[in-house]
């Protein structure tokens, strides 16, 4: 008997893949539904007493760092906005981020140079 002539097996998807994939919709659902996506929200909900803190706690890591200055603003430039990031880490801590948006601006125009704060390798 040679190989092509055996009878080849059935290949079945497994079948708690549905199963775990509706619950990985789930917790995700729940997971963003306890997360703020605004300063508005996170300072408006029944949480914000810990949204203060991490908030708090990034500002003084920024000052600490010494990650920016204040200067007057060009007359001629716009002004990239800024943006707080919620996300709860382990379920039990809160995080925030405050972070740039500048998608806005354009290599040449807004900036010349890139500064990343962490480097991988990939992103190189």
């Amino acid at each position: 008997m040679l190989g092509r002539d055996r009878p080849r097996r059935q290949i079945k998807p497994p079948g708690s893949y549905k199963d775990f994939v509706a619950f990985s919709f789930n917790m995700a659902e729940s997971i963003d539904e306890q997360e703020p996506t605004s300063f508005c929200e996170a300072v408006n909900c029944d949480e914000a007493p810990q949204w203060n803190g991490a908030m708090k706690e990034e500002l003084e890591s920024l000052y600490k760092n010494h990650a920016w200055e204040l200067v007057e603003k060009p007359i001629d430039k716009k002004i990239v906005g800024c943006k707080w990031i919620f996300k709860k880490k382990d379920r039990i801590r809160s995080k925030a981020r405050f972070i740039e948006k500048g998608f806005i601006q354009r290599q040449g125009i807004d900036f010349n140079e890139v500064f990343s704060p962490i480097v991988k390798h990939s992103s190189i």
